[in-house]
């Protein structure tokens, strides 16, 4: 039957059936945009709908339908408005509708101007930065020409529009132009929303995200931690006049100050505000999958984070684990848009799966993202060579694990040779992960007896921890660790001294942390304890220890759990 004779409902049946067919037979789709081709004014919103719903993958064969079909101003202009933002379910169709407004003849800049911002933030949802960068740099241009005319009537297009580009800026690793584009956006939206918070608040709340973002990649923390409370705030002013158009926005918020509050070493405060975030996602998540479910699982990798820091393995493998299985799903459907996200969500779960004991399966789960990730890096070394490292020392951790200790350092050399050019690019950003990939190979080689290699790797790595450590306290426990590994190499070169010294103060630090953290690092406590008596009697000290014998005082009385904002 053809589908001029078919009504509503049965073309929904029909492009339902299409859409469940394409899930098993790829030729489905083919169908579908002929069938659409028949009627397309009246077929194309139907078949956003079946799409929107989760009936089946039939975006590119939509998106085929719109680029290929006769269609009027107003009906690109309905079907734009028919589709969400964000979408999953149709980030091809999406940026095929605004690609086709923008051949449409218009003289009138400022329209011209939204229109091309619109499809840059569709290009942004495809993964196409580059692109969307293009083309949010002409409408940015345009918007600068209206705005030096006539500054009122054009700051707040402006300053939207400048948050666009400086995201697209970060993601591509110009950071400083990023930064500094952002900072303009916050500027011109805070004057606005000073004037009129019911119209441009949440303007607000996504430039200071955006600010955010930016001082995080660049290390910035506690900048950054400011500018996301600030965040938190507004927005949940927002939610609570118009909650159904904010919770989303203070999702984001929260997990944005989240990523900060981790960098700093405030983990139970960062426990709180991720599942805070995770909470409402879930909520968004019942109602509209497609919109909601790829920020619920930076949500759950982020919840998964704090709790994997706060030794709760059992707890985070879960959050992981669905993490995974989402993001897996949804870069088979968009590689572009998520070929980034599931080599790290992979390397999580590997990482708490190491925790557990469970070896082989976190040896496959990073070797699975470090096939993903060697592409990426590449094709764009300087943004995703920070992912390759990181990949390699955890895969070569897992290949130790199970005696593949010469597999393992080939691994960490190649580690140490990426972080030491990363570190050379950005001190600051970098020199935790240096000091990884060196505390892996100082492992390596002292399994390999390689014990000189061992030393000069683990000094150097404690030598950057304690850099690291003066800028935030999340390094911590990274030091505490890297000192035990530096005594362990001096052991072996019968330099006992100075390795009773080492271990002296790795007791010292996990002490702190034990009362910081009551409950967390009572293991890590007792076995340097261990060592340290081991280390006395080796040099042949008697007598009780202070660091040992000490009077334990109770933990320390921490505040309550922080509500950012």
């Amino acid at each position: 039957m053809s589908s001029r004779t078919t009504g509503p409902d049965r073309a929904a049946r029909l492009l339902t059936l299409l859409a469940r067919a394409a899930q098993h037979t790829p030729s489905a789709l083919g169908t579908v945009t002929a069938v659409i081709g028949e009627a397309p004014g009246r077929l194309l919103p139907v078949a956003v709908a079946v799409a929107h719903s989760g009936a089946g993958p039939i975006d590119r064969a939509i998106a085929d339908a719109v680029r290929a079909c006769e269609l009027s101003h107003a009906e690109l202009v309905d079907l734009e408005r028919r589709i969400p933002y964000p979408t999953h379910a149709l980030v091809h169709t999406a940026a095929a509708v605004t690609g086709r407004l923008l051949d449409l003849p218009e003289d009138e800049p400022l329209t011209h101007a939204k229109r091309l911002g619109d499809h840059g933030i569709r290009l942004s949802a495809l993964g196409e930065w580059p692109a969307a960068l293009a083309v949010d740099e002409r409408a940015v241009a345009i918007l600068r020409g209206l705005f030096a005319e006539d500054p009122e009537s054009h700051a707040a297009e402006l300053a939207r529009h400048l948050s666009n580009l400086g995201v697209d800026l970060g993601r591509l690793g110009r950071h400083a132009e990023g930064l500094a584009v952002a900072r303009e956006a916050l500027d011109l939206v805070r004057d606005l929303a000073g004037e009129d918070f019911a119209r441009h608040g949440h303007h607000l709340v996504d430039a200071l995200r955006n600010l955010g973002v930016e001082l995080s990649r660049e290390a910035r923390w506690q900048e950054a931690l400011a500018v996301d409370e600030e965040a938190v705030a507004l927005a949940r002013r927002l939610v609570a006049e118009q909650p159904e158009d904010h919770l989303a926005r203070l999702a984001r918020s929260l997990m944005t100050a989240g990523v900060d509050l981790t960098n700093l070493g405030r983990w139970d405060e960062a426990l709180t505000v991720d599942e805070e975030a995770v909470a409402i996602l879930r909520e968004l998540v019942a109602d509209d999958p497609d919109r909601h479910e790829a920020e619920l699982t930076q949500a759950l990798s982020h919840l998964g984070i704090d709790l994997h820091r706060l030794r709760r393995h059992e707890e985070a493998l879960p959050a992981f684990a669905e993490s995974v299985a989402v993001v897996r799903r949804l870069a088979a459907e968009n590689p572009a848009a998520h070929d980034e996200d599931l080599p790290r969500a992979l390397v999580r779960l590997g990482s708490v799966l190491t925790e557990l004991g469970r070896h082989e399966e976190a040896l496959a789960a990073d070797e699975e993202a470090l096939r993903l990730t060697r592409p990426l890096a590449g094709q764009d070394p300087e943004r995703h060579e920070p992912e390759l490292a990181h990949v390699l020392v955890c895969l070569a951790g897992d290949l130790s694990r199970l005696e593949r200790d010469a597999e393992a350092v080939v691994r960490d050399e190649e580690a140490v040779a990426i972080s030491r050019l990363l570190v050379a690019r950005a001190p600051e950003a970098h020199r935790p992960q240096l000091a990884r990939a060196l505390l892996g190979l100082g492992v390596r080689a002292h399994r390999l007896r390689r014990w000189d290699a061992s030393l000069a790797a683990d000094e150097e790595a404690v030598d950057l921890l304690r850099a690291a450590d003066r800028a935030s306290p999340a390094h911590q426990p990274e030091l505490a660790h890297a000192l035990g590994n530096l005594a362990a190499s001096l052991v072996s070169l019968e330099r006992h001294e100075e390795a009773l010294a080492a271990t002296r103060e790795q007791v010292r630090r996990y002490r702190r942390l034990r009362d910081d953290w009551p409950g967390v690092f009572d293991a890590e406590l007792a076995a340097a304890e261990s060592e340290l008596r081991h280390r006395r009697a080796r040099v042949g000290i008697d007598g009780p220890d202070p660091e040992i014998a000490a009077p334990r005082r109770p933990p320390a009385t921490r505040p309550d759990p922080h509500q950012v904002g």
